[in-house]
């Protein structure tokens, strides 16, 4: 169905796997993912037009560059108790995405995920996520961010030229292993935030930002 003028699609319930490329750069504008589904391939639906995605609590797994280029995605939307995993690279890049609260269940956002993603202000991981991807909220809105205690590896440039951005808070319990080179590069006015027990050495990867300690009672709460 790839390059077709479908604007509307409704899969059926037995539907498990979308592969890939199966709707790439339809004029597709809303689409309604069945609970069941498991796996959505790469590129699937990359340059459509799709403005909303509900994301059944059954999908494991968002493939590289599934939705990148959808130039009018405003909304993702992670259905009841979400067995996602896996956020594949590219696989929101250069959408209108406003905010992105994660599911509890994922472990791992990819490569430039959201790379491009200029009207992203709100970004909320969760506990769990073990690994944030190259250049994954390059030139996003975000102010603030909390980065879990769970997360141990932040690539190169994942950050990068996010001109709001300015507070980043590590979690006490933090088991952050690896900052990659630059991850937080272009602001020069950024503080990170550490919250009381946490040990945190930025060394030389992490040029002219402020390390602070939270106060316990900012730390309490939250």
């Amino acid at each position: 169905f790839d390059r077709s003028n479908i604007r509307r699609l409704v899969l059926p319930p037995t539907l498990k796997v979308i592969d890939d490329g199966a709707f790439a750069e339809c004029q597709l504008r809303c689409v309604e993912l069945p609970e069941g589904l498991e796996s959505i391939g790469t590129k699937c639906f990359v340059e459509s037009r799709i403005e909303k995605l509900c994301v059944p609590s059954t999908v494991k797994r968002i493939g590289d560059e599934a939705f990148s280029n959808c130039s009018e995605l405003s909304e993702v939307v992670f259905r009841g108790e979400s067995q996602l995993a896996t956020l594949g690279k590219e696989c929101f890049k250069n959408t209108r995405l406003k905010e992105f609260v994660a599911p509890a269940s994922l472990r791992s956002i990819g490569p430039k995920a959201f790379n491009r993603c200029r009207s992203l202000e709100r970004v909320e991981l969760n506990e769990g996520l073990e690994e944030i991807g190259e250049l994954c909220f390059d030139c996003a809105k975000i102010g603030q961010i909390a980065i879990p205690g769970s997360v141990r590896r932040i690539q190169t440039y994942a950050f990068n030229w996010c001109k709001a951005l300015h507070r980043v808070v590590f979690e006490a319990d933090s088991r952050l292993e690896e900052l990659g080179d630059n991850a937080f590069a272009g602001r020069a006015d950024l503080i990170v935030y550490v919250k009381p027990g946490m040990r945190f050495d930025l060394d030389s990867r992490v040029q002219k930002i402020a390390v602070l300690r939270l106060p316990r009672d900012d730390a309490a709460a939250g």
